[in-house]
């Protein structure tokens, strides 16, 4: 699971291949799965299979200090989830401020 910082709500894969913040379930689609890629990672979606992409970014470094997740092309942007606190938030490509709606923990996934 990717979970924010924020609110402990969890980014969701969806059919189409929209993502979106929503309360933890454990349901397949709130599972990711690690796939090294050069220097950085993908993040498939367990249900879809679809990676996670926003933005057109689809390549990934996770910094496990700061609990970043940020483009592997430009790493002066980085996943946000924006201060809104409910389900159905938009997760958006942002300029890198390392606050805690960029802030994520990545868990419960495995590697390839």
């Amino acid at each position: 699971m990717i979970k924010s910082k924020l609110d402990s709500r969890v980014i969701q894969g969806k059919i189409n291949g929209d993502i979106e913040m929503q309360s933890e379930t454990k349901n397949p689609n709130q599972q990711w799965i690690r796939e090294k890629v050069g220097n950085g990672e993908k993040l498939i979606n367990v249900a879809t299979r679809l990676p996670l992409v926003v933005s057109e970014t689809q390549s990934w470094v996770y910094d496990e200090v700061k609990n970043t997740i940020s483009d592997l092309k430009d790493s002066s942007k980085c996943l946000d989830r924006g201060w809104g606190q409910s389900d159905g938030i938009n997760v958006a490509l942002w300029g890198k401020w390392e606050g805690v709606t960029q802030q994520f923990s990545i868990s419960e996934i495995a590697s390839q």
